[in-house]
């Protein structure tokens, strides 16, 4: 009897919880801020990987549990939406970063401040179809990509949600 009183005791511990969903977005949404850098990273190398997807859901989870919202199945969605949208996010900074560079590359930039290039190139992704197109591919190869791995790590997380741990007292 005094197991269940404990697993009861628990599971209403976990109802009266607050949900501090509005904390929990803030935190998903700032934590992967960082991440961006590993994507840029790998579009430097010329490479697309999933491990951008792993680190975007691992930092948004961190911040989201950081900020104390509460880890149930809405909890993981916040966290995997936080995901997606720094995947999309991240291949269209790695984008233009990569733009930037061959740019340098190419042309003598004397006397043009990096910030002016950096906005031609923005201006230039978002209103020429060539290099607009590109940058659909490469957010949809990001996304199959960094998907998989926040789908996997999402399946997990929801797993865990629906597993109540009650530690025997010693």
């Amino acid at each position: 009897m005094v197991l269940e009183d404990d697993i009861e005791k628990a599971y209403e511990e976990e109802k009266i919880k607050p949900n501090n969903y509005l904390q929990g977005v803030l935190g998903a949404f700032t934590f992967p801020i960082p991440g961006i850098l590993v994507t840029i990273l790998f579009f430097m190398l010329k490479r697309i990987t999933a491990v951008s997807g792993l680190v975007y859901y691992i930092l948004a989870r961190k911040g989201y549990l950081w900020a104390g919202g509460k880890f149930n199945k809405i909890g993981v969605l916040i966290i995997s939406g936080a995901s997606i949208f720094y995947t999309v996010a991240g291949t269209f900074v790695g984008y233009v970063a990569l733009i930037v560079k061959e740019f340098y590359k190419e042309f003598s930039a004397e006397g043009v401040s990096l910030f002016d290039i950096i906005k031609y190139t923005v201006n230039t992704v978002l209103t020429n179809p060539v290099v607009r197109h590109e940058l659909i591919v490469n957010i949809r190869l990001s996304l199959l990509f960094c998907g998989v791995c926040i789908i996997i790590n999402m399946v997990q997380s929801i797993k865990q949600t629906e597993k109540t741990k009650v530690k025997k007292s010693v």
